[in-house]
């Protein structure tokens, strides 16, 4: 669970660092508001979003029975993981608006740039 808590607590702060950037550089971003809710969200946001979480679901435990179990139910962690990473999604959507979305596709080009760098490194060996 921590995994989860830890991509949902970095999407809220993601948001957050996009509302705080834009208002010290003098243009703040709308006020928060159910109203406003998606109303910048892409096809290309959630792709990022998605590998970001395929990068914690299969990436979680030192081999692949390291299964995420919640109350001895595999199912039910699978569930509440996917919960609880859409909770933070929809929180930097909600706090960040557009600025969240382009921060997401910054962070996925950072990290598909970084795991190239790395398979390339390993592949030296």
């Amino acid at each position: 669970m921590a995994a989860a808590l830890n991509v949902s607590a970095f999407m809220a702060l993601l948001g957050l660092g996009a509302r705080m950037s834009a208002r010290l550089a003098g243009k703040p971003l709308p006020p928060m508001g159910f109203d406003r809710f998606f109303d910048d969200q892409t096809w290309p946001s959630l792709i990022a979003f998605g590998a970001l979480c395929m990068v914690f679901l299969v990436g979680h435990g030192a081999s692949s029975a390291d299964t995420l179990v919640v109350m001895g139910s595999e199912e039910l962690g699978k569930y509440a993981f996917a919960v609880i990473v859409t909770l933070g999604y929809f929180a930097g959507d909600f706090i960040g608006h557009r600025q969240f979305h382009r921060r997401l596709y910054r962070l996925a080009v950072i990290v598909a740039a970084v795991a190239a760098v790395n398979l390339a490194i390993l592949s030296f060996d």
